[in-house]
């Protein structure tokens, strides 16, 4: 998706973009995707405001409970105060809907833009030219080359030593529900996180409430494999959510039997030279953050602005290039730490024992302030 974004973000400043995807065909997950101020103000940027206003839900509140007693521990509110603060809405979507929106604002710049089934295998620089080779045996050329092919980026194995991933012991668990007789379990609060001790269970509703987006990451060794579509069975949910509250256990309950999906987490440190002559990454090829603080896209695409800003500001690419990473990686860097700390924080051996009042006062709401449109460049 940012690379989608990206060549929204090129087009707006009248730039031809090909984007060349390993797929056979256009597709996303099953999921649900946050979107924070920050994302927002990027996403305005690029053309998608009406229809993150039409097709994402907008929710007013945002809760934490503890895991036994389903007492509340944060409340936390989408209100006027919080579009005076951060000047953008707060949107909870269905990935797929997100994917589409990209895609069919990009088709609608060019109908030729997307090229199926290129996987890249490696690229050249030659001059002022960069020139990419896919495995289908296909060339394309062209003034640079961005790689915005995630965490496992084939763009950046070709630029430096693959960058080694480290199992981090979490094992997450997800799910989209019909949320038809469901209704109850999003009843409290638009998105709820549950925390106990060495887990984090989320649930949100997506597609106007009419599904239930849920994910629970727990800490276990049990299962090392970082594939999103890797059946999970019920069973392994519950027996990880003993002891839990009714709310949570009730919802794994009622969940059809084939519902979840499990993939292992994996950890990769930041690289330390994103840009390579006229060739640099974006998004996770460059920072994969683990999930929980719910910013892996939104820097993506906080990416995709400010370097289509950078491309647009600047006459000698490679300067371009330069600006952008300097402009991004320390904000990347920095959210990439927090995140690790904040899954510490919410997976606390004893949830009691977390002053949860000081917590809140800290929270890393603050990365919300953000705006990839005016960040200096």
């Amino acid at each position: 998706m940012g690379g989608l974004a990206l060549a929204l973000a090129l087009q707006r400043f009248g730039i031809k973009v090909s984007i060349f995807e390993t797929a056979p065909k256009l597709a996303e997950i099953g999921a649900g995707l946050s979107l924070s101020p920050n994302a927002t103000h990027a996403l305005n940027y690029i053309g998608l405001g009406s229809f993150l206003h039409t097709t994402a839900d907008c929710p007013k509140e945002a809760v934490l409970k503890h895991y036994k007693t389903d007492a509340l521990l944060q409340d936390n509110k989408f209100d006027s105060n919080f579009m005076d603060e951060f000047g953008a809405e707060y949107y909870q979507i269905h990935r797929a809907d997100m994917h589409a929106g990209l895609v069919k604002a990009v088709l609608e710049n060019d109908s030729n833009c997307i090229h199926l089934n290129y996987k890249f295998v490696n690229s050249e620089q030659n001059g002022k030219k960069v020139k990419a080779t896919f495995a289908n045996g296909e060339t394309a050329e062209g003034d640079v080359l961005i790689g915005a092919d995630g965490i496992r980026s084939a763009v950046r194995s070709c630029l430096i030593d693959e960058v080694a991933p480290v199992f981090t012991g979490q094992v997450a668990y997800r799910a989209t529900l019909n949320a038809k007789g469901l209704e109850h379990f999003i009843e409290s609060a638009d998105s709820t996180v549950t925390i106990g001790p060495g887990n984090i269970f989320v649930r949100y509703g997506i597609r106007h409430k009419s599904l239930i987006n849920v994910v629970s990451i727990v800490k276990s060794e049990a299962w090392k494999e970082e594939g999103w579509n890797i059946p999970a069975s019920k069973e392994d949910l519950l027996a990880e959510h003993a002891g839990w509250n009714n709310d949570v256990i009730g919802l794994i309950k009622s969940a059809p039997d084939n519902a979840f999906y499990k993939w292992a987490l994996f950890d990769r440190k930041p690289i330390p030279q994103w840009t390579f002559g006229r060739t640099t990454l974006l998004g996770d090829a460059a920072h994969p953050i683990l999930p929980f603080l719910g910013m892996g896209a939104a820097m993506a695409f906080e990416d995709s602005v400010v370097l289509a800003r950078c491309i647009d500001a600047y006459d000698d690419i490679e300067q371009a290039f330069m600006h952008y990473e300097n402009a991004r990686k320390e904000r990347t860097n920095e959210v990439f730490q927090t995140s690790r700390e904040h899954g510490q924080l919410m997976q606390k051996a004893d949830p009691d024992k977390v002053d949860w009042a000081k917590a809140k006062s800290n929270n890393d709401w603050r990365y919300f302030s953000y705006n990839p449109i005016t960040a200096e460049i």
